[in-house]
């Protein structure tokens, strides 16, 4: 990764849609430059399906990877998590995280991250205001 100004970008529910992180967006965000991590706040939505070969989840990992920056993740509702259980629990920053690729994390809940500096706590439990419209472990997860 190239040296980026170690600014950090903070958004939250991309639901698998990735175009805000399209490169100019991004670097018009950060003056000009890259920053060295996007952070999504829950309902990432790149692991979603419950067929690990679909084509657009292997899109959207290749697409991400392909990035100047790590993007990680904070679960939501809106995450397949039967799915993301599976994946390698690494250490990360201080915290655990699941290893989608090489520079894709999801940030386990309940622990401490220091990235570039600044320390974030990571904890779940936000109320999914359209869980009536939606089907456990399909397109809402408890958890």
């Amino acid at each position: 990764m190239t040296e980026t100004g170690h600014k950090i970008v903070i958004t939250g529910d991309t639901h698998g849609s990735f175009e805000r992180f399209a490169n100019q967006k991004i670097r018009n965000l950060c003056g000009g430059e890259y920053p060295s991590h996007a952070i999504i706040l829950g309902d990432f939505g790149l692991i979603w399906s419950t067929n690990p070969d679909d084509p657009q989840e292997k899109y959207n990992i290749k697409w991400l990877n392909e990035k100047a920056w790590m993007t990680l993740a904070v679960l939501g509702n809106h995450c397949n998590y039967e799915r993301i259980y599976q994946l390698p629990l690494v250490d990360l920053y201080g915290g655990k995280a699941y290893k989608v690729s090489p520079k894709i994390y999801i940030l386990q809940h309940g622990h401490v991250f220091t990235i570039e500096g600044k320390t974030f706590f990571n904890f779940g439990g936000g109320l999914s205001i359209d869980k009536a419209h939606r089907r456990n472990r399909i397109s809402w997860w408890e958890e």
